[in-house]
């Protein structure tokens, strides 16, 4: 069984690895944007260096849009919602 001051550590140590995964993510955010930049400024969609492909491409997908759907037919939007059961695991300071 863990201890409180091993959950505390525990705790800590969770809290500076998700501070090093946002930065991380941020990084690898900005590299993107950098690249995308890059390419929209060279007029291209598709850009081989040779060691990599790079795309950045439109495309179109089709979505249900639930928010509509529920308010033109409640009745039957209702009829089709089912329960779900999960449990949810947070960490908070004291």
């Amino acid at each position: 069984m863990l201890t409180n001051k091993m959950i505390d550590n525990r705790v800590a140590k969770i809290d500076v690895l998700e501070a090093q995964i946002k930065e991380l993510e941020a990084q690898v955010k900005a590299l993107k944007d950098e690249l995308k930049a890059d390419m929209d400024s060279k007029g291209v969609n598709v850009l081989n260096t040779g060691k990599s492909v790079l795309r950045y491409t439109e495309f179109s997908r089709k979505l249900f849009d639930q928010g509509r759907f529920e308010k033109e037919h409640n009745d039957l939007y209702a009829a089709y919602l089912k329960d779900s059961f999960s449990k949810r695991f947070t960490v908070h300071a004291a």
